[in-house]
């Protein structure tokens, strides 16, 4: 197969902006389609390579297996046990043990699926995920295992067949992910069924160029592929639903490029220039060197990088890539210097000694010696600690009309309440219901459709069922007092009056707690070194702002924020006057001191102090 230079300089246009999106870099907000624009090369490069060796009457799937493994693990093992001892000094508990998790579901291929899965209560977030990257990866090793199977089982066809059964899947493909960002977006993200269709873009390719030159000179279209790319790179974000329709854009793109740029053409030589196919030659390494950089940087330094810190790491990243593609991925896929015995081999110790490190870090004590060390509690004395005065309260009102009612609605935050009131013994003598609503379904009480808000059908099928907002509303009307508190994102916050609406009536009182922060530290060096304070997210900050605005006249919102941390709360305290943590986890809950001694601050010094 004749190489061609700009798609090694393709590759750079590719990785550059998904390194730049992780180091949130704003303009680059849809870096991210980096990804999708590897899927297409991936797919064209290896059909190319099937065809060719077909058509030759020489291939074989073990050699095929071989030259990936050669291509893929190397390079993949040398990051993973490079994240090992930084894991180990830098991470907490809870993300250690994801950590080591992660890293056994890397070398089984299968990283997509364990992200797919591991969204829960303990989870943490993609910045502290030095793996996170791997998915895409697992994505491209289920295709390369998948895809000679299915050529092989379709070969005895004519060409025309095949095309159309490749054509076929990737309409199935395609259809797929514009339902699956709709009903199931994680698994729509992460999962090959719904990618599949990118990298059989890439197979299409190969079958249409195979055995003739580049289709003419050509440079309008090649150009008109690159500005699409350009267009999803600076105009896509977060909030773009993805993969989709929307993913058609930097596909076509590729598309475009791959069967219209040549030496021949003005963006063939653009991308052919050293610079763009030095850095599309160490693309992979540095793919995979740049995100743990930047999660063990940002546990080790900060959670939030100056620039000169991101401009540090990605030289150290380029740095990494150059060395480990120049010593480990080029010598490694040289047939003479290892044989395929060898490489298969090498590449099962390998994967053998990170299953082993793997469990060893979950399984083996490492991080229960760590709780232990830093005074935290597991997991399950967590939740008990949180939850066991929550789980005793009445799901209903009793028909005793001598007893004063309170009704709770909220996500765990409700349960950090409850301890409040109770440390505190406040609304003694009152009748008590708590109803539990997911933070991921936010407590919205209102009537409109918010099914965009909560992850898709799929998501408002599953708040449907967790909850049921006409027994809150039946329940809101028997009751002296409401008090709603959760773990406020900003469309709830924008419709809080239609939730208050829902839940007053003329013989209650409605209590809208604001959104609170405070932490336990996400860095050990937090806690090792004895930090007092923790900075309010700006993004708390506003939610709580928007709902002050907006029940200003209504008397019911308390910013518990702010009587926490102070007036502005440009910082708050994590521990309180006797030297005790209050918060007990990453995600904000509150250990019993820490309960008592804000629940304090909360029924002294806010209009809450009558139930007192």
């Amino acid at each position: 197969m004749e190489y061609r230079k700009e798609i090694d300089g393709l590759r750079a246009i590719a990785v550059v902006p998904v390194v730049l999106y992780h180091a949130e870099i704003s303009l680059f907000g849809g870096g991210f389609v980096g990804v999708d624009v590897f899927f297409v090369i991936s797919g064209y490069l290896i059909t190319s390579q099937i065809l060719l060796h077909k058509h030759a009457n020489n291939f074989s799937i073990l050699e095929f297996y071989e030259r990936r493994a050669r291509r893929i693990l190397p390079a993949l093992f040398l990051v993973c046990v490079a994240c090992i001892p930084f894991a180990w000094l830098l991470m907490m508990p809870n993300q250690l043990e994801e950590f080591s998790r992660s890293l056994i579901s890397v070398v089984f291929f299968s990283s997509n699926v364990f992200f797919w899965k591991n969204s829960s209560y303990f989870d943490v977030s993609a910045e502290e995920k030095p793996l996170l990257h791997t998915w895409s990866l697992s994505i491209e090793e289920q295709f390369y295992i998948l895809f000679p199977i299915f050529l092989a089982v379709l070969w005895r066809f004519e060409k025309k067949v095949i095309v159309a059964t490749i054509s076929v899947s990737i309409l199935i493909s395609l259809g797929l992910t514009e339902w699956g960002w709709r009903s199931a977006p994680n698994g729509n993200f992460y999962l090959l069924p719904t990618r599949a269709w990118e990298l059989l873009a890439g197979a299409l390719i190969a079958f249409y160029m195979f055995g003739q030159d580049q289709k003419g000179h050509n440079e309008v279209l090649p150009m008109l592929g690159i500005l699409l790319i350009a267009f999803a790179v600076f105009v896509f974000d977060s909030g773009t639903p993805f993969p989709s329709l929307y993913a058609l854009i930097p596909v076509a793109g590729t598309s475009l490029i791959l069967i219209f740029a040549n030496n021949q053409t003005l963006l063939g030589k653009i991308l052919s220039n050293r610079a763009l196919v030095g850095i599309g030659l160490i693309s992979y390494s540095l793919y995979l060197w740049h995100q743990p950089l930047l999660v063990f940087a940002r546990l080790g330094i900060s959670e939030t990088l100056a620039n000169w810190h991101v401009a540090v790491i990605l030289c150290l990243a380029i740095a990494l890539s150059y060395l480990s593609w120049r010593f480990v991925e080029k010598p490694l896929r040289k047939t003479r210097r290892v044989n395929r015995k060898g490489v298969f081999a090498l590449s099962a110790t390998a994967g053998m000694l990170l299953i082993g490190s793997g469990a060893y870090l979950w399984l083996g004590g490492p991080v229960q010696d760590l709780e232990s060390r830093l005074g935290i509690l597991p997991r399950d004395q967590i939740r008990e600690m949180v939850w066991h005065r929550h789980d005793k309260l009445a799901k209903s009102f009793s028909d005793d009309q001598s007893t004063k009612k309170l009704l709770i609605i909220g996500d765990s935050y409700s349960a950090d309440f409850v301890n409040m009131a109770a440390e505190n013994s406040a609304f003694q003598g009152y009748e008590i219901v708590a109803v539990y609503v997911p933070s991921s379904c936010q407590t919205y009480l209102g009537d409109k459709d918010v099914s965009q808000f909560r992850d898709g059908l799929a998501g408002e099928r599953r708040c449907q069922r967790a909850y049921d907002r006409d027994q809150i509303v039946s329940l809101s009307a028997q009751t002296d007092v409401v008090v709603l508190i959760s773990r406020w994102k900003a469309w709830a916050a924008e419709r809080i009056s239609e939730t208050v609406a829902s839940v007053s009536s003329p013989g209650n009182r409605v209590f809208v707690l604001g959104r609170k922060h405070i932490t336990f530290p996400g860095r050990r060096q937090s806690i090792e070194k004895k930090i007092a304070e923790q900075v309010t997210p700006a993004t708390v900050v506003q939610v709580n702002m928007d709902m002050k605005q907006r029940l200003e006249n209504e008397g019911v919102f308390i910013d518990i924020q702010q009587f926490f941390c102070g007036e502005n709360y440009p910082s708050c305290s994590l521990f309180t006057d006797d030297k005790s943590m209050i918060p007990l986890d990453k995600d904000g809950h509150m250990s019993l001191k820490g309960a008592r001694y804000l629940g304090g601050l909360l029924f002294t010094q806010t209009e809450l102090k009558e139930f007192m």
